[in-house]
């Protein structure tokens, strides 16, 4: 075992009494350190004119500035590739190899982190086209118009099979005892949605389904769910849209037929 640090604290004490022309083995008595130690800092005090330790050079780094230019980019570039595939790619053109880790250490230096990626539709030139073009119009709408929106989605949820990540504390051995496995099934063991409304004036009413939305089921929540939530907001002879995406189940013939009975008004949301 190494001898015990010697504290700022300490350092300060031993100075002290050096300069009040204490002896060696005083000092060492007094401040209970050893013998070096107090010839050390002495020496320190001589030489630096200080007695606190000068700050160390470090491992020297690997990689230049360029080369942690070079890392930066091709990770901007590549967002996807890993910090060992960086590595073996730049190190055909590096003097000193560097590791995995080397390369990692530069990214964190320019806030480059790894996360998991998050998952989105993919989405084609012409649905980004509609997407803006639908904001746009949004963004020329009146406060007026559109506290006269009922804006409306609905979400399905798988109850086995999720696609999130899920984090488990355990020891090596254990990698498939029961309470450490994320439980699948066949099929996904069914999904559960639900459709929800809401505007300028509050909360509308909201319906479960099970599994994927179909037409019949969504003309069954616009006659329970929207039109209550419609007679929530409004009364008979005001004026009000409905706004929804362009799923199959929204533009299906059934549908829209319901619409015209009802006299609803739709903007649509490009999905």
């Amino acid at each position: 075992m190494g001898e015990k640090k010697v504290t700022h604290d300490q350092k300060v004490a031993i100075v002290t009494l050096l300069k009040a022309n204490q002896s060696v083995s005083h000092i060492m008595n007094q401040v209970k350190v050893s013998k070096t130690c107090v010839y050390q800092t002495l020496y320190k005090l001589k030489k630096n004119g200080d007695f606190r330790d000068l700050q160390r050079s470090g491992r020297p780094r690997k990689t230049t500035v360029n080369d942690d230019r070079m890392i930066y980019r091709m990770a901007r570039a590549n967002p996807k590739l890993s910090a060992k595939n960086i590595a073996q790619e730049i190190n055909g053109t590096l003097a000193k190899p560097v590791s995995r880790r080397t390369v990692q250490r530069r990214l964190n230096d320019r806030k480059l982190y790894s996360y998991i990626a998050a998952r989105k539709p993919a989405l084609t030139i012409n649905d980004r086209y509609k997407r803006i073009k639908f904001c746009r119009r949004l963004l020329q709408c009146t406060q007026e118009t559109l506290n006269k929106i009922i804006f409306t989605d609905e979400s399905n949820f798988e109850v086995m099979n999720r696609k999130s990540r899920v984090i488990v504390r355990r020891h090596r051995n254990e990698k498939y005892h029961k309470q450490f496995l994320a439980a699948r099934v066949q099929g996904g063991g069914g999904s559960i949605g639900i459709w929800g409304a809401i505007s300028y004036h509050g909360t509308g009413l909201h319906q479960l389904y099970e599994g994927r939305l179909n037409r019949f089921g969504y003309i069954d929540i616009l006659e329970n769910a929207l039109i209550p939530s419609r007679d929530l907001y409004f009364t008979e002879n005001d004026e009000w849209y409905l706004q929804q995406d362009n799923a199959p189940c929204h533009t299906a013939y059934d549908v829209q037929d319901l619409f015209d009975e009802n006299n609803i008004k739709v903007i649509t949301w490009p999905a």
